[in-house]
C-alpha cells in the first residue's frame, strides 16, 4: 500500500465538468489505494458558486469512494453575513453543512460585531439556497440578541 505526503496542496473538485469546489492546506496525505485523502494544517474549502463562503478546520478527511467530506478541529464557516463554528462537520452530496455539538451562530453586522448569536447541538446551512437551520435533542437552541 503506497502512502504519498505531499505539500501546499491545492485541490480542485468537480460536479461533472463545472468546478464546485477548491480545497487549500499545508499538507496532506493520499493513502488506502488512493481511496483516504486527508488535508491538515490551515484547510480552506471555497464554493466556486457562491463569492466569500469559505469553511476553514484543521483537518479534511474525504474518503474517496463516498461522496461526503469530514472537517474536524477549529471548524468555521464564514461569509459576508454570519459564521457558523464548531469542532466537527460534514459537507454532505447534497450540498448541506452539517455542523456538530456545540455550534455557536454569529449573524454580522457591517462593522464585523455580533448583533445575534445561537448556540446549538447542530445546525445545518445549505451552500445552494444559502439558508441555516438549527436542531437539539438534549438542550434547547438558544439565541442572544446585541443592542
Amino acid at each position: 500500500m503506497n502512502t504519498f505526503n505531499l505539500s501546499k496542496t491545492t485541490i480542485n473538485l468537480f460536479n461533472k465538468e463545472k468546478l464546485k469546489y477548491i480545497i487549500n492546506s499545508n499538507n496532506s496525505k493520499l493513502s488506502n489505494d488512493n481511496k483516504l485523502l486527508e488535508l491538515t494544517g490551515n484547510v480552506e474549502l471555497r464554493t466556486e458558486d457562491q463569492e466569500n463562503e469559505i469553511v476553514y478546520s484543521d483537518i479534511f478527511i474525504w474518503n474517496i469512494e463516498e461522496e461526503a467530506y469530514t472537517l474536524v478541529g477549529n471548524v468555521k464557516f464564514e461569509n459576508n453575513n454570519i459564521i457558523l463554528i464548531s469542532k466537527k462537520a460534514i459537507l454532505r452530496k447534497d450540498n448541506v453543512i452539517e455542523f456538530f455539538n456545540p455550534v455557536e451562530y454569529i449573524i454580522k453586522e457591517k462593522n464585523n460585531q455580533r448583533s445575534y448569536e445561537v448556540n446549538s447541538e447542530n445546525a445545518f446551512y445549505n451552500l445552494e439556497t444559502q439558508s441555516v437551520s438549527f436542531k437539539s435533542i438534549n438542550k434547547r437552541v438558544r439565541s442572544k440578541i446585541y443592542f
